[in-house]
């Protein structure tokens, strides 16, 4: 399947990717079964990359050809670790998200179920239950 992310400012993908590195960062070193080591490296060599493309212009976009079922087992990780780490927000256990991230976030979440819905059957199913359940993941956010 195609993935197009952007395009957005690479400043707020900048902003995001400094943030979800600390995250990965964090993860390693003190929660490796919270998220799966594997889904871990993924978001670590996706952070790299898009980081190059943020880095080579001043609007971010970037393109890629994944299989579905990554695509789908990866977004419910970031679902699940988005959850996870907005309760700690709340509980201020954790520094809150920096508020320039944001307009990325919205976008990467966005522009990767719209590319999941497109699969259609069981895909497009996920991808209406997150919908429903993720406020990133709304179409009127």
């Amino acid at each position: 399947m195609q993935v197009e992310i952007g395009p957005v400012p690479s400043t707020a993908a900048t902003a995001w990717l400094d943030y979800a590195e600390g995250i990965v960062r964090e993860l390693d070193a003190v929660d490796p079964k919270g998220v799966p080591a594997e889904a871990r490296a993924e978001f670590a060599r996706l952070i790299g990359e898009w980081r190059a493309a943020a880095a080579a212009d001043a609007t971010f976009r970037w393109q890629g050809n994944p299989a579905a079922d990554q695509v789908e087992y990866l977004i419910l990780a970031l679902y699940r670790l988005g959850n996870r780490l907005s309760d700690e927000e709340d509980a201020g256990q954790r520094t809150v998200r920096p508020p320039e991230a944001r307009r990325f976030h919205v976008v990467l979440v966005q522009s990767v179920l719209d590319a999941l819905e497109q699969q259609g059957g069981a895909q497009a199913q996920f991808v209406a239950q997150l919908r429903e359940q993720w406020e990133p993941a709304r179409k009127d956010t």
